[in-house]
């Protein structure tokens, strides 16, 4: 690979005249591979929300049978270049989570990519400042749908209008999913069980399958349909899905629950914060209802349109829902108001990690359920690593199942750094 890269240099030189960025050479050389990849089936997936939830489902999902490669989490257009260099030809699937975060970026990521299937999970203004307007980014996702021929297949969200639409985007077999009558693969009686754990009959045709899965929230409904679409049509049944599916857990910080001391459970959700999402993570709270105690520890917003302090006071309005109290993490405003309307009891502002890790030691209840809700700028899941994680496996695991665990959580580790990869003891 060195030796390519020097090449790949001077060509770029003698052609340019110029010394080329390292991400010029990385797409470079990811081009050149790609062609080498007939045989890989390759999976865009993009999406306002839940784009690596879903990826992450999938890519475990499809490693029970196929040798499976993974692009997760990193998800701009030179983080996939420098994986999909690392794809082999061995590699029977291929997962890649796609950003499009501004105008373009998707046209990008598909032309190296070249996807023969694509999932749209939603459109949601997660991106407002580059889009401005709903439609204009669902504009954006639909090219993904788009950039799929004739003999591939489109997955498509049906519970959103936006994505719905884009059926008349792509000239591809289009399955859906979702909570509707109509959706291919439809989940029937959703529900979060005490333990934080997505229970629901997944119904397609004339089946009905029941999954238990590792996500801690209702709003993960429509990534795990996703993922178990676009597995089944690759191949794999429900009941083998849905055996496989008990033993995935979700990614830390998108609402990953950690046990933490006395009885108490730690969900962390702290890659990004959307103002128009945040109630989404609050109704996590919702499956606690044993719990003697709900706090949420809520850190920045992201990509918000308007003056801060009306949106704070609308989102701390909006915890109280859910919580019994909000502890507001280094706040940029004064919020004093705040403090008076609801009594210092139920909001609180802490203006370090440490206060906080003080706070919940000081006022600890037995059984209590903490949400901690912010922007990645905060670093809140740091306060994760304080803790010593307990992860309820059952000492009577099989062999199997240990390895498979052991397996994922090597991936989930390696995720950040570059392209992952399961290989199944009985490849199909």
């Amino acid at each position: 690979m060195k030796i390519k890269r020097v090449l790949t240099k001077w060509l770029f030189m003698l052609k340019h005249g110029r010394r080329p960025a390292r991400t010029e050479i990385d797409l470079v050389l990811a081009a050149d591979n790609r062609k080498k990849l007939i045989a890989t089936h390759i999976i865009g997936v993009t999406g306002s929300a839940g784009k690596s939830s879903t990826s992450a489902l999938l890519f475990f999902l499809l490693g029970s049978r196929y040798r499976t490669a993974g692009s997760i989490l990193h998800n701009a257009l030179k983080d996939i270049a420098q994986r999909l260099i690392e794809v082999t030809s061995e590699d029977q699937y291929l997962v890649v989570e796609m950003s499009g975060h501004e105008p373009g970026a998707l046209a990008s990521g598909c032309a190296l990519v070249q996807p023969c299937m694509a999932i749209i999970t939603s459109v949601s203004s997660d991106h407002f400042a580059n889009f401005r307007s709903l439609e204009a980014t669902a504009q954006e996702k639909s090219v993904l749908a788009s950039a799929v021929s004739a003999s591939g297949m489109v997955f498509l969200n049906l519970d959103d209008p936006l994505v719905a639409s884009m059926a008349g985007a792509t000239q591809a077999q289009v399955m859906t999913f979702g909570l509707a009558e109509k959706a291919d693969y439809r989940a029937l009686n959703p529900l979060v069980d005490p333990q934080g754990r997505l229970n629901f009959t997944c119904a397609h045709a004339d089946q009905r399958v029941e999954f238990d899965i590792g996500l801690p929230a209702l709003h993960f409904v429509s990534a795990a349909l996703a993922a178990i679409a676009c597995a089944h049509q690759a191949g794999i049944s429900l009941s083998e899905l849905a055996e496989r599916a008990r033993l995935f857990h979700g990614l830390q910080g998108r609402c990953s629950v950690h046990p933490i001391t006395h009885q108490r459970q730690l969900i962390c959700d702290t890659v990004k914060a959307p103002y128009p999402t945040l109630e989404l993570a609050f109704g996590v709270l919702n499956a606690f209802q044993t719990a003697p105690r709900k706090t949420i520890v809520l850190g920045n917003m992201s990509d918000y349109a308007g003056a801060f302090s009306p949106k704070l006071r609308k989102a701390v309005k909006i915890a109280l829902a859910y919580a019994d109290r909000v502890l507001v993490f280094r706040p940029p405003h004064e919020i004093t108001r705040l403090i008076e309307t609801y009594g210092p009891s139920r909001v609180i502002v802490l203006d370090s990690l440490e206060m906080l890790r003080e706070e919940l030691e000081a006022d600890i209840l037995e059984g209590e359920v903490v949400l901690l809700k912010a922007s990645s700028v905060n670093r809140l899941d740091a306060l994760v690593n304080t803790y010593t994680t307990e992860h309820g496996e059952s000492d009577a695991q099989t062999d199997h199942c240990a390895s498979v665990l052991t397996a994922w959580a090597q991936c989930c580790a390696d995720m950040e750094g570059g392209l992952v990869r399961l290989i199944p003891r009985n490849p199909g």
